[in-house]
């Protein structure tokens, strides 16, 4: 992605999440009293929240919005990550139903796990950063396309993740060995997908945290960029060059 500085956006993602956040749920006519003052609970709830959401939404900065969906995408790489692990150590009852020991594909299921945690860890190391600073300018110079991006940054990558999973490591109704460079595109285009997201992060939202007294804020985050982004580029080396 070709990043370039410029005037500071209209937001529209703000809106777009905003909208997505306070749409109504569907209702169903309830059939007894509790269902009804279950309703009625949730309904004032809901209007309780969507009275405060206008306010959160106007004073919430980029960096807080641009985070909105992330979750859901830190649950897929949980759930990812807890299918990975069952296969590694089944309980007691799946062990006879597992791969057995020999099988030439179980070294690569061991090696997924870095790249799962690595992954897990970049998004919540910066869902705990936005939590502490509630200093930061609340506009960047980023294009909307380039607020766009880290919005959807979560779930894309576990997409990635689960396909790059998937070709490596084929289902047992698939019988025919991975392809080499099927394997490869999948690694280094999930290692690319990381790339722009940290050069926006690097570039726009990093000058704008304070340092402390105590603390240089920057060069902390920066030098830990750089020894994140280079065990990401260790864990996929396996995929890479032995492939290769």
């Amino acid at each position: 992605m070709k990043l370039l500085i410029g005037t500071p956006p209209f937001r529209p993602p703000a809106r777009k999440l905003a909208a997505e956040h306070d749409a109504p749920a569907p209702w169903n006519p309830p059939h007894c009293t509790s269902d009804i003052r279950s309703r009625i609970t949730d309904l004032a709830t809901s209007a309780l929240e969507r009275m405060e959401n206008p306010t959160k939404w106007f004073i919430a900065t980029e960096f807080e919005l641009v985070q909105y969906r992330w979750p859901r995408g830190i649950v897929k790489i949980d759930e990812l990550l807890e299918k990975v692990s069952a296969v590694i150590d089944p309980t007691k009852e799946d062990r006879a139903m597992s791969k057995p020991q020999n099988d030439p594909l179980v070294p690569w299921e061991h090696l997924f796990i870095p790249i799962l945690k690595l992954s897990r860890l970049f998004f919540k190391k910066l869902s705990n950063l936005g939590m502490n600073m509630n200093t930061l300018a609340p506009f960047t110079e980023m294009r909307s396309d380039q607020l766009e991006y880290l919005v959807e940054l979560a779930e894309r990558v576990a997409q990635k993740i689960k396909y790059f999973y998937a070709v490596v490591v084929p289902s047992d109704n698939d019988t025919g060995s991975p392809d080499s460079q099927e394997i490869i595109s999948a690694a280094r285009d999930l290692e690319e997908h990381f790339q722009p997201a940290v050069l926006c992060i690097l570039l726009y939202f990093l000058p704008l945290i304070p340092d402390t007294d105590h603390l240089p804020v920057q060069s902390h985050l920066r030098a830990w960029f750089i020894t994140w982004s280079t065990h990401f580029h260790w864990a996929m080396g396996p995929f890479l060059h032995l492939y290769a």
